[in-house]
């Protein structure tokens, strides 16, 4: 299947900031719930332990991303004392009040807007991108992996959609997944009960922005053609993987690049 750029609601500037945030929190739980990135855990450790650091910069991370209940896990399978910060072009403002109630100093949301192809090079560690990645058209994907070369910073790159019939095919049941899980996220708001039940415009934007995301996945060939585009010397050493099929949930493909020693 040909990888097709169509549009996102979600991405755009001018969609308004109280949709985007739905959306986000209910994919948010939505992740949390089913642990759709534990087949992750093992090669994030890996790689983390193998880079020395001790700081996680997640990119995109909309109302927090996987990251946040993963942490724990992390500390305990590397031996390390990991510290987070999320961080997103359009932060999730509910998200960062939230992280910043429950109080873990290892874990901060980064309120300025933050975009991944020019990180402040005061973000200094492991930058990971999760369900996020296929946002980026070839150019821009190439931009986001040369300004982690440039950084010399290791980057580890997630997505669970992939393009296929029965991704898009899933992706096409997202309204009704809102429907039954809207009411048991926290807080509940009037603005989430309203433009998810009343008018549903949140579950139909879900749902066109989910197929969508399939359509833009790259496969592991073409996630290693932008890497050697991204990383012309290679100073880097790349791998790209898919996870073994699951019964339950999506196949996750992933791309790390680790600078060479």
């Amino acid at each position: 299947m040909r990888r097709v750029h169509a549009f996102e609601f979600n991405e755009s500037p001018w969609f308004p900031a109280v949709l985007r945030d739905i959306i986000t929190d209910s994919l948010q739980f939505g992740a949390e719930r089913m642990g759709i990135y534990r087949p992750a855990l093992s090669v994030l450790a890996s790689f983390i332990e193998e880079s020395g650091e001790d700081r996680i910069v997640d990119l995109c991370s909309g109302a927090g991303g996987p990251l946040v209940s993963m942490l724990g896990e992390l500390r305990v399978r590397t031996g390390r004392p990991l510290s987070l910060v999320l961080t997103d072009r359009f932060a999730n403002h509910g998200a960062v009040e939230r992280i910043e109630r429950e109080g873990d100093r290892r874990v901060a949301y980064h309120r300025a807007s933050v975009d991944a192809s020019n990180v402040s090079r005061e973000l200094v560690g492991v930058r990971t991108m999760f369900t996020s990645f296929h946002h980026f058209a070839p150019s821009e994907a190439v931009a986001v992996l040369s300004d982690a070369v440039k950084a010399r910073a290791p980057i580890a790159i997630f997505e669970m959609t992939e393009r296929s019939p029965t991704a898009i095919a899933a992706s096409l049941g997202v309204p009704l997944a809102m429907w039954v899980t809207t009411a048991a996220i926290r807080p509940v708001t009037w603005s989430r009960l309203l433009f998810t039940y009343a008018l549903p415009v949140a579950p139909i934007v879900n749902a066109w922005d989910g197929v969508v995301s399939c359509l833009r996945t790259y496969t592991t060939r073409e996630l290693l053609s932008l890497a050697r585009e991204a990383d012309p010397h290679a100073t880097f050493a790349w791998r790209a993987e898919r996870a073994a099929p699951s019964a339950i949930g999506p196949t996750i493909t992933w791309l790390t690049g680790m600078p060479r020693r």
